[in-house]
């Protein structure tokens, strides 16, 4: 788990706090304010960052396209990460992440090392020449293999920062803080 606390809501974090250490029953509050933080996500997905993310590079593109996924929303090819995001609250808690396991590179950016490997690789020779065909097929369709090694491979992402609040938020968790604290 990240845990991220976000700068320029020292005060309220302390307000909150004593309010607590009084007796007082947070859970509305704490409520609202993950409210407040998934809006904030999902407004950044819409955006595409706020402010923007850096663009996709071009064989990303390229392999997106491919496959019928651009052009498209740069952090939503399926969609799995901005549906996984849940808000969450307790009594002296608030907040919004997800579960996805890709979720932090994306957000924080960072490399990707794929080591080397082997592999078998299967293809379909011509039986009449004998010459090896230039696509890969399924094991059970091939009549050649061989073994393939790949080098290692690094991948960089570039952050793309989804899970922050920006001073939008800090000015709604603000007033959702100071409106629950003055009413009784």
């Amino acid at each position: 788990m990240i845990k991220v606390t976000p700068l320029g809501l020292d005060e309220d974090i302390a307000r909150i706090t004593v309010a607590m250490r009084r007796g007082r029953d947070m859970t509305p509050l704490m409520q609202r304010i993950s409210g407040i933080l998934g809006s904030g996500i999902e407004r950044n997905f819409e955006a595409e960052g706020r402010p923007k993310w850096p663009d996709l590079a071009e064989s990303t593109k390229k392999a997106r396209a491919r496959r019928g996924k651009w052009p498209g929303q740069i952090l939503q090819v399926s969609g799995h990460l901005a549906t996984s995001v849940q808000e969450f609250f307790s009594p002296t808690r608030a907040g919004a992440g997800t579960n996805k396991i890709y979720a932090a590179i994306q957000n924080f950016g960072g490399t990707i090392i794929q080591h080397p490997r082997s592999q078998k690789v299967y293809f379909r020779a011509n039986e009449k020449t004998g010459e090896i065909g230039n696509r890969f097929v399924r094991k059970s369709k091939s009549n050649y293999s061989q073994w393939a090694t790949s080098g290692e491979r690094r991948i960089t992402i570039p952050a793309r920062p989804f899970a922050q609040i920006t001073e939008q938020e800090i000015r709604e968790i603000e007033t959702a803080t100071a409106d629950f604290l003055t009413v009784r």
